[in-house]
C-alpha cells in the first residue's frame, strides 16, 4: 500500500530526504536544507522520514555507551512534538484558509465547509488520523529499509557489539513492522 501511495500520490511538494541533519533550527526560525530529492508525493512521506530518523536513534541508544536516559526522553518528546506541532500548524492554516478565503481547498469537499465548523473539524480529524497513519507507515518502511537495506544507520553502526546491535535492530524492525501494518493500537 505504501509503495502505491509513494508512486501515485501527489498531495504535496516534499523534501524527499527529511532527517535531523537537514533541519536547521533556532528560536522562532526553522530552515530545511538539501532539497535535491524534492518531489511531489504523499504528505506522510516527509513526516515519516523524520520520525524514522528519530526512532532509529532511540532504538540505537540502548546499544551505545553511557547513560542515555536523557537522550531517549528527548527523542520521545521530539517525536511527539514533531507530530503535534505539525498537526496544530497544519489544521490552523487549513481552518484559516476556509475562514478567510471561504473555500475548502483540495483537502475536503466544499459541502463539508458549508455545514459549519463542526463538520470541518470532523473532516480535519479524519484527514489528520489518516495522515498520521500514513506517516507512521512510511516511517516503518524507512526504518526497515535503513536496517536491512544497503544504506545503514550511523547510530546503529556505532554499536560495536554485533549481538547488542542485532537486538537493537530487532526491536526497531519489530516496531516498524507494526507501523507498516497499522498494528499499533491508537495512533495518538
Amino acid at each position: 500500500a505504501f509503495k502505491a501511495k509513494f508512486c501515485s500520490s501527489t498531495e504535496a511538494l516534499l523534501h524527499g530526504d527529511l532527517h535531523t541533519g537537514s533541519i536547521m533550527a533556532e528560536a522562532g526560525k526553522t530552515m530545511v536544507i538539501d532539497p535535491e530529492f524534492a518531489f511531489y508525493g504523499p504528505m506522510g512521506f516527509d513526516i515519516g522520514a523524520l520520525l524514522a530518523n528519530l526512532l532509529l536513534a532511540y532504538f540505537a541508544s540502548d546499544g551505545l555507551a553511557g547513560d542515555r536516559e536523557a537522550q531517549r526522553a528527548w527523542l520521545l518528546d521530539t517525536i511527539a512534538g514533531v507530530w503535534t506541532g505539525f498537526k496544530g500548524r497544519f489544521v490552523s492554516l487549513w481552518t484559516d484558509a476556509v475562514k478567510t478565503k471561504g473555500r475548502a481547498g483540495d483537502l475536503c469537499r466544499a459541502a463539508f465547509v458549508e455545514h459549519g465548523a463542526r463538520t470541518l473539524e470532523a473532516q480535519q480529524h479524519t484527514y489528520m488520523q489518516r495522515l498520521l497513519a500514513d506517516s507512521l507507515g512510511f516511517a516503518g518502511c524507512k526504518m526497515i529499509r535503513r536496517i536491512v537495506g544497503i544504506a545503514h544507520v550511523a547510530d546503529m553502526e556505532e554499536i560495536a557489539d554485533d549481538g547488542v546491535r542485532a537486538k537493537c535492530e530487532r526491536r526497531a524492525v519489530g516496531l516498524a513492522r507494526r507501523m507498516v501494518t497499522g498494528d499499533f493500537g491508537s495512533v495518538e
